[in-house]
């Protein structure tokens, strides 16, 4: 029971729900009241009119569901008071009781598990559901057999489950409440209205008979009976039935419902099967099992990331249907994940600027939603809070980035009106996002004239600093800060200040105007030194722009200022001369440091001197023009003075630039304008070649008024030496220095502080290494001449730079060709990267002489001429049976000519002891027989000399007579008569060979001699060879004499008859030679007698020591 309050009447609209089935609703109005249910009740449909001062208008509906209540004017229906739609009024089930409720059981069931369900329903019939637990049954409640399990499900069915392990014996079922078992009420008549005076309509809440629908039956009242079938669960009969028959879900739970089967295709009732689910290698999920106890099971897979997967269900360990699913996981819903992206990452707006977020679509589990739908900008929502509340009326608008989801939604905005700062919050899909809230500062915007207000401070100055300050707001009333640098204020006058160092300078803005600097904010300030009135425009320039936008036109007027204690004057030099006029300058300056350019009167200025008596003779002040005074003395003392400036009477005030009072030192100075200078700086050391050198000019006295260009000054720089190497690279001598003539040098800066003239030489300039000559010459007006500064002329040195070895490089010798043991120069080309001649250092350039084969290498000795600079590598080769190439390293590196050619070495001069002839010692041979003499010949290394044009080779044989021994014959070598003398050997077989034939048995010596036919005349070298014994040959028939005992010979010998004769038989060689011991093959001699009686042949004797027949 519930009523309509008038505030409702009067055009609000609200809806009812909850209201039970037996309720009422309560109306008291005079007003026209109808009500109907819906489709799904046809027979609610009533009107009342209720009439009267007051009214009730009570009403009930025994059907659970949704009604429309319409209220009307009373006498004019088309009136509504209420929305067209009527109040929305919905009626739920009543109390659940066992009587009206039913159960639900299958047909048919395998032996294990038995589950069912228990329907309830109120007394009308209506279903009940959960979601009130005080109009439900609580599970503890029933009285249940056999004895079961209950548990209540969310739609309001109590699901029971029992044990009935036994096939084909039959189980009976019972279910009650407090003794009433379930059904036992079922097709109560109910009215259609709650006021049976009103409406006498009756209908009947039902049927609730049994009915089988498939494999089901329902509206089935306590007790049933249940007979269990056998059933085994097998895999591949088994189902599985996809939430999305598609096989597509979104990212998240990913449900299917798995239907057991038994191997003859009978479906399985009861629970308990083992289920596993497999989603591919390499993946990992979260798997929940709900068994339903009635053979089915809920399965749910959490399938986070995007992707395709192949499920495989497993039951029992078995694969359900023999085969796997494919699922294919797309991005979930819209969600607060999603992450946003700022146009202006300092989050920093203007009131009332536009401003733009790209929103980045992410589901609940981190995916990218690349096709949102169209509608999803409908998800998204901003919210602005301030320091104090929520701002509403903020403007933005959510649309898909590209016009069509892309996975980016572009949020426009308009920034809050209000400069303050923010939290700004995105919501997706009713939650803030993790990044929000967003701090934003909105900034006030751009100046607005009619917003902003009038200039505050007075408007008369006096001549000087003319400073105010202004108030402005932007279009949204907003104070506009930190305007310094954009706002800018014009006046009528042709000079200003710059504020960065005070000194004055000439307006460049034109003629009659004053630029003020704003020195903060909103506070504008210029020095404006000439009486008058002036007309101030204030405006601002945009960023990026150069045009300004006029605030606001301001009257001022300016009057004149006096000299005061800001007074500015010199700066004084520390050393004057004495008896020169000095003069300094005096700026009149206002009590705010401005000068006073109107003020021309000397009298405000006087100057007080403190130093030994007659020290200054005179001063005198004079105007300039401007504010601008000279003050000059005379000062005529040697000694100190302090000068004290007053202006009407009071001192100056000092300043860093200029104390007051200031010190100066008067002096007697010299004529010679060059002794005031000094010529200085880390070029006098020198340099490297290339590099920039500075020089300095010092001014030594302070006093002397000097300035960047005065005095004068002519430096040159002049080469020692003249005309450039050949050597040099190419462009180094196209300019002065370099090429010999001298170096006209200015000055490059002018250091006004401590009068210094910096003179940098570029190192193009100083490429060539040699000796230089600096003088610097100051120029004297007075006398029209140059005068050298101190310590002018100076040498300095230009040293060479690095070697550079791509410049430098190894030449050959003069020839390639050389004796063994002689020296072999190279010569070494060392450049630096300018072409000057480089004298290395200590371990900087080896050169080595590599032989080949054998890659011996042999280190060359470096050498540099100390005048010239010429490098030398100078190496000795021994042997002549290798070549050998150059390699030169600079720095590790290889120079140009290395291994580019190949040195050749011959055997040196014939070294008689390291040399030999074949026999050494001693030889033998055989009178009248040719004999090989091989001479082999060695230089002092060990090479052996084959042939050498340039050599000539005799030899001579002596006999030896020792009775002819002297000191000059090697103890009686004498030429004998016949003998071979003066023979020049032949090349054989690359040697020098002798072939002779001695026919004279006897004992010789051989002397050697060498000649050299390079030099005249030829230098020889003898060697003895001693003991060359030459023996008489075989004897020789033909040669050999017969002769009588006294040796005598003669063609006929007479003998007597049978008297024994005597001959003597004198055996020779072929040559003659006498063959004192005979080969043993001479046996016998024997006598051959042609006539006679005794023709034959006779053995006159035989063998004896004398041959004696």
């Amino acid at each position: 029971f519930f009523g309509v309050a008038r505030a409702a009447a009067r055009g609000g609209s609200q809806s009812k729900t909850g209201v039970a089935a037996s309720g009422v609703f309560a109306v008291s109005l005079r007003l026209a009241v109808e009500w109907k249910g819906y489709a799904a009740n046809p027979l609610v449909e009533r009107s009342i009119i209720v009439t009267g001062g007051a009214g009730e208008f009570n009403f009930g509906s025994p059907f659970q569901g949704q009604y429309a209540l319409v209220v009307s004017e009373m006498g004019n229906a088309a009136n509504t008071l209420a929305p067209s739609s009527g109040y929305t009024v919905t009626f739920i089930h009543d109390m659940m009781i066992a009587a009206t409720s039913t159960i639900e059981h299958r047909t048919s069931y395998t032996q294990g598990r038995i589950t069912y369900h228990i329907q309830g329903r109120d007394k009308y019939g209506n279903k009940v559901n959960s979601r009130d637990p005080a109009r439900v049954i609580a599970t503890t409640a029933f009285q249940l057999s056999p004895a079961s399990t209950v548990e209540q499900n969310v739609d309001g069915k109590y699901q029971v489950s029992f044990q009935a392990n036994t096939a084909g014996v039959s189980v009976t079922a019972s279910a009650a409440v407090g003794g009433i078992a379930i059904g036992a009420g079922a097709n109560v008549p109910v009215h259609t209205l709650n006021d049976p005076a009103g409406f006498a309509d009756l209908a009947v809440q039902g049927p609730f008979l049994p009915v089988t629908e498939g494999a089901v039956r329902f509206n089935v009242a306590s007790p049933w009976a249940v007979t269990p079938i056998v059933g085994v669960v097998a895999a591949a009969q088994s189902t599985v039935q996809l939430a999305n028959a598609a096989g597509t879900y979104s990212a998240g739970d990913v449900t299917f419902t798995i239907t057991s089967f038994t191997v003859d295709g009978l479906r399985v009732t009861s629970g308990g099967g083992a289920i596993t689910v497999d989603a591919g290698a390499g993946t990992s999920f979260t798997t929940l099992v709900q068994d339903r106890e009635d053979g089915t099971y809920l399965v749910t897979v959490k399938l986070v990331p995007v992707g395709t997967y192949q499920l495989t269900v497993n039951i029992n360990g078995g694969r359900v249907g023999d085969k796997t699913w494919g699922i294919i996981v797309t991005p979930g819903k819209l969600s607060s994940k999603s992450t946003a992206t700022w146009n202006v990452p300092a989050l920093s707006y203007a009131a009332g600027a536009r401003g733009f977020i790209i929103l980045r679509a992410i589901d609940a589990f981190g995916n990218l939603i690349s096709t949102p739908a169209v509608n999803d900008t409908e998800l998204v929502t901003m919210q602005w809070r301030g320091a104090e509340s929520y701002v509403r009326g903020v403007d933005y608008t959510v649309t898909h980035q590209t016009g069509t989801p892309n996975g980016f939604m572009n949020i426009s905005f308009t920034a809050p009106k209000a400069a303050t700062i923010y939290d700004a919050t995105i919501v997706v899909n009713n939650a803030a996002t993790a990044q929000s809230p967003f701090v934003v500062t909105v900034k006030a915007g751009a100046p607005d004239s009619a917003n902003s207000q009038e200039v505050i401070g007075k408007s008369t100055f006096e001549a000087g600093l003319v400073r105010f300050a202004l108030v402005i707001r932007d279009s949204y009333n907003n104070l506009v800060p930190g305007l310094a640098g954009t706002l800018l204020a014009q006046s009528s006058s042709n000079s200003t200040s710059d504020r960065a160092n005070g000194v004055e300078r000439t307006g460049t803005t034109g003629v009659g105007i004053y630029d003020f600097d704003f020195v903060r904010t909103n506070i504008a300030e210029a020095l404006i030194t000439k009486a008058g009135v002036y007309i101030v425009a204030v405006g601002y320039t945009t960023p990026g722009t150069t045009v300004a936008v006029l605030l606001k036109n301001y009257n001022i007027v300016v009057t004149p200022g006096t000299p005061a204690a800001q007074t500015t004057w010199g700066p004084l030099d520390q050393v004057i001369a004495v008896g020169s006029l000095y003069s300094f300058k005096i700026y009149a300056r206002d009590r705010f440091g401005s000068l006073i350019t109107v003020h021309n009167a000397t009298d405000a200025f006087s100057l007080r001197f403190d130093g030994q008596p007659g020290a200054v003779l005179n001063y005198a002040v004079t105007s300039d023009g401007g504010g601008v005074f000279t003050a000059s003395f005379l000062p005529n003392v040697d000694g100190d003075i302090k000068v004290t400036l007053q202006v009407y009477g009071q001192d100056v005030i000092s300043t860093a630039l200029q104390p007051n009072p200031t010190s100066v030192r008067a002096k007697l100075l010299p004529a010679n304008l060059g002794l005031y200078f000094k010529l200085s700086g880390s070029g006098l050391q020198g340099g490297v070649a290339g590099a920039d050198l500075q020089f300095e000019i010092q001014q030594t006295e302070s006093f002397l008024k000097t300035s960047a260009n005065n005095p004068a000054f002519k430096i040159l720089i002049t080469p020692a030496a003249g005309a450039c190497p050949p050597m040099l690279v190419a462009g180094v001598c196209t300019a002065a220095p370099n090429n010999g003539t001298a170096l006209v040098v200015n000055y490059t800066s002018f250091v006004t502080t401590s009068q210094v003239w910096i003179v940098r030489v570029n190192g193009t300039a100083l490429r060539r290494a040699n000796a230089y000559v600096l003088s610097v010459q100051a120029y004297d007006a007075k006398t029209s001449e140059y005068l050298s500064v101190a310590a002018s002329p100076v040498n300095f040195a230009i040293s060479t730079a690095v070697a550079n070895v791509n410049l430098s490089s190894v030449s050959p010798p003069p020839s390639l060709t050389n004796l063994a043991g002689a020296r072999i120069v190279m010569p070494i080309t060392l450049l630096d990267r300018y072409g000057n001649a480089v004298t290395p250092g200590p371990g900087e350039l080896a050169v080595q002489v590599i032989s080949s084969p054998d890659g011996l290498i042999t280190s060359a000795v470096v050498a540099v001429d100390a005048l010239t600079r010429v490098a030398t590598a100078t190496a000795t080769l021994y042997r002549s049976s290798v070549t050998n190439k150059v390699v030169a390293l600079l720095g590790g590196v290889r120079m140009a000519g290395s291994e580019t050619f190949t040195l050749i070495t011959e055997a040196a001069r014939p070294h008689l002891p390291a040399s030999r002839i074949s026999g050494t010692g001693s030889t033998s041979g055989v009178a009248g027989e040719k004999d090989t003499l091989t001479i082999f010949l060695y230089d002092e290394y060990g090479n052996e000399i084959i042939k050498n044009p340039s050599l000539r080779v005799t030899l001579s044989f002596r006999v030896l007579r020792p009775a002819f021994a002297t000191t000059d014959n090697d103890g009686g070598y004498v030429a004998p008569a016949g003998a071979i003398a003066d023979v020049s050997p032949d090349f054989g077989n690359g040697r020098y060979e002798l072939e002779y034939v001695l026919n004279v048995a006897d004992t010789y010596g051989l002397y050697v001699s060498i000649f050299d036919n390079t030099v005249l005349p030829p230098i020889f070298h003898v060697e003895k060879f001693l003991a060359v014994v030459v023996t008489p040959g075989p004897v020789d028939p033909t040669a050999t004499e017969i002769t009588t005992l006294d040796g005598s010979t003669t063609s006929t010998i007479t003998l007597a008859a049978g008297v024994s004769g005597a001959l003597k038989l004198v055996l020779k060689d072929k040559v003659l030679n006498k063959v004192s011991n005979p080969a043993a093959s001479v046996i016998d001699v024997r006598l051959e007698l042609e006539d006679g009686s005794n023709v034959g042949s006779t053995i006159l004797g035989t063998r004896r020591r004398n041959l004696l027949l």
